[in-house]
């Protein structure tokens, strides 16, 4: 596939949002498992392989993809980077855009908490994908695994709330980033 590096990024966002939103809407009949009918366990497991995809290539895609979406470039790994959040905070307070780049500041950690959760969730996920056994009870490490995976569901609302809020402040502020992602501009 040979397309443009913000068109690739743009389709790893699109992939993860689809498949995220996706597993998460059918999270709560996940424990169905344990029923000899488990449907919704079966919807909801494929669901979860989907995300683990994208989040694979996403991670792929932070190393060796374009600059302004590397790690590198998320990570708060000095005092300044940590003060561009602080800033970027303050800022959004005051109701003022960000100055800097949409991958650093307070939007770069938003973004590494969404990675971070979402790893957390593909990670566990495929564990119990692999080990977890339709129609019967999980117990021992695969039912820490279970519970493990759970701590992350409530974290999701957060991410998105936060995720789409600060899309939603970008364009009320006159910067439309959402129009890049849904119409490739």
């Amino acid at each position: 596939m040979n397309l443009p590096p913000y068109q690739k990024t743009r389709l790893l966002h699109l992939g993860l949002l689809i498949f995220i939103i996706a597993a998460w809407l059918t999270s709560e009949g996940a424990d169905s498992y344990e029923d000899l009918n488990h449907f919704d366990f079966t919807v909801h497991k494929w669901l979860g392989m989907g995300v683990v995809l994208f989040v694979c290539l996403r991670l792929f895609y932070g190393f060796i993809g374009p600059q302004n979406v590397r790690f590198s470039q998320l990570l708060p790994y000095n005092r300044s980077r940590l003060q561009l959040i602080g800033q970027d905070f303050l800022n959004l307070i005051t109701f003022k855009l960000p100055p800097g780049p949409t991958h650093q500041g307070l939007i770069g950690a938003i973004k590494l908490f969404g990675l971070c959760l979402f790893t957390w969730m593909a990670t566990t996920g495929t564990l119990m994908f692999i080990w977890l056994e339709p129609g019967k009870e999980a117990t021992g490490p695969i039912h820490i695994v279970m519970e493990l995976h759970e701590i992350g569901e409530p974290l999701i609302p957060l991410y998105l709330v936060l995720h789409i809020g600060i899309v939603i402040f970008y364009a009320i502020k006159g910067r439309d980033l959402w129009r890049k992602m849904f119409f490739w501009q």
